[in-house]
């Protein structure tokens, strides 16, 4: 099933880093996932499966990825700076989707979530419950709700 959220998510995922944040348990990782079936090729780490923390520390996933999703590296120490690093050197073919939770509710722009100004265009989604907070655009249906 569709998500309304995707279509956007999709068209900034073509040319930006997308940030999509939010509290425990909205969806956020399920959104990533139904994203994934939409890239020829896509690859998930997670901060807190031990094989990716390894995967992510050495920075070694597969550069063949379309679709690269870090989930939960807001837990890594110093993950703003690391995650600019990663930004600055990612391949331009390469798609890039973080999913993180936002601590109470503290919203900040992408630019700073990175740790500094970015080289390549972002873009910020917010999951709430109930609400969808993208710059710009504020609705109260919930995130995961189909057209």
């Amino acid at each position: 099933m569709q998500r309304y959220l995707e279509p956007q998510l999709l068209r900034d995922l073509a040319c930006k880093t997308v940030v999509l944040t939010g509290a425990r348990q909205v969806g956020k990782t399920t959104l990533a996932r139904q994203l994934m079936e939409r890239f020829e090729r896509a690859q998930y780490l997670n901060w807190d499966v031990p094989a990716d923390r390894a995967v992510l520390l050495r920075q070694s996933w597969n550069p063949a990825a379309k679709l690269l999703v870090l989930d939960e590296i807001h837990k890594m120490p110093a993950w703003k700076s690391w995650l600019k690093g990663v930004i600055d050197a990612k391949l331009p073919a390469q798609s890039l989707l973080v999913t993180g939770q936002c601590p109470h509710g503290n919203v900040s722009p992408v630019w700073r979530v990175a740790g500094g100004s970015v080289s390549a265009p972002a873009s910020r989604a917010d999951l709430r419950a109930g609400v969808v907070r993208r710059k710009g655009y504020n609705t109260t249906r919930s995130a995961l709700a189909p057209d």
